[in-house]
């Protein structure tokens, strides 16, 4: 195999639109929000009694309007607003086309799962594979006509909370959250993430004067599952965070939590959740 584009300027591409697509994704959001007058529905509206002149033809609409593009909805409107640009994630397709051209017959998806494999070029990623963002695939989806690339190629943007802990005297309350993937092959991103490394945050207030030494039961993406031990320092502050492991420690659910240290256990009322760590920042 020769010829064969290089790992960085992919992932420079799909980085690159990745990001045009939130700068939409974001404006979208921030188009949806209610302005200092409200929203259409409140414009054509008229004080009680009303006014059948003004409010029979424009409120059915203005609520049409209104309920079409929210800050919730954003990424369904981000989606229509980049519909049109079919000679921008048309470049998406011409991907595509080099990877037929060069013999790489499984396209992004087998790109992205070999890279350290391919003959050209090398990557040092020590599970063999890189990731493009979920935004990024908003734009394959739009490319190709709805499709997905494999959720093990697709790190996610938000924070998804796998599980969450609440220390009551000797007890450690564990509830689960939700996990990022199933792991299997054949699961699309959107249904599922990349299995990422993960970060513990202090929520509902600080963490009191003890260490919180914790065990997590987590599950890896070949469905085995392990413990990784965590430490919240005493003193840590509400929203501050501590990472899990390391970068190639990389899960997709956290099963359970216990304590790790007696003597650690932490303070009644210490509350911590498990979220993923967005793997990279990408730019433009």
């Amino acid at each position: 195999m020769s010829n064969l584009i290089a790992v960085d300027d992919l992932l420079g591409i799909a980085d690159r639109m990745g990001s045009q697509y939130e700068y939409v994704y974001l404006a979208a959001i921030s188009g949806g929000q209610d302005g200092a007058g409200g929203n259409f529905y409140d414009y054509a509206h008229v004080a009680d009694p009303g006014d059948p002149d003004i409010e029979i033809p424009l409120l059915n609409s203005a609520n049409t309007a209104d309920t079409t593009w929210t800050d919730e909805n954003a990424s369904d409107v981000a989606a229509t607003l980049v519909a049109g640009l079919s000679n921008w994630y048309g470049f998406v397709s011409a991907m595509r086309t080099h990877f037929t051209r060069v013999g790489l017959t499984g396209s992004w998806d087998q790109y992205l799962a070999e890279a350290e494999n391919l003959t050209n070029p090398t990557y040092s990623d020590t599970d063999q594979g890189v990731r493009v963002s979920s935004y990024f695939n908003s734009v394959y989806n739009r490319a190709f006509g709805n499709a997905n690339l494999a959720a093990r190629n697709v790190f996610a943007e938000h924070k998804i909370v796998l599980g969450t802990a609440e220390v009551n005297g000797s007890t450690l309350s564990f509830w689960d959250g939700d996990a990022i993937s199933d792991g299997l092959l054949a699961t699309k991103a959107g249904d599922g993430y990349a299995a990422a490394q993960l970060q513990i945050m202090a929520v509902g207030g600080d963490i009191g004067a003890t260490d919180l030494d914790l065990t997590l039961t987590v599950k890896k993406e070949d469905q085995t599952t392990e413990t990784i031990d965590v430490t919240v320092p005493a003193g840590t502050l509400e929203g501050a965070t501590v990472a899990i492991g390391t970068v190639t420690d990389r899960y997709i659910d956290v099963t359970g939590m216990a304590f790790t240290t007696a003597g650690n256990e932490g303070t009644t009322g210490d509350r911590v959740e498990v979220q993923n760590i967005v793997e990279r920042t990408i730019q433009l």
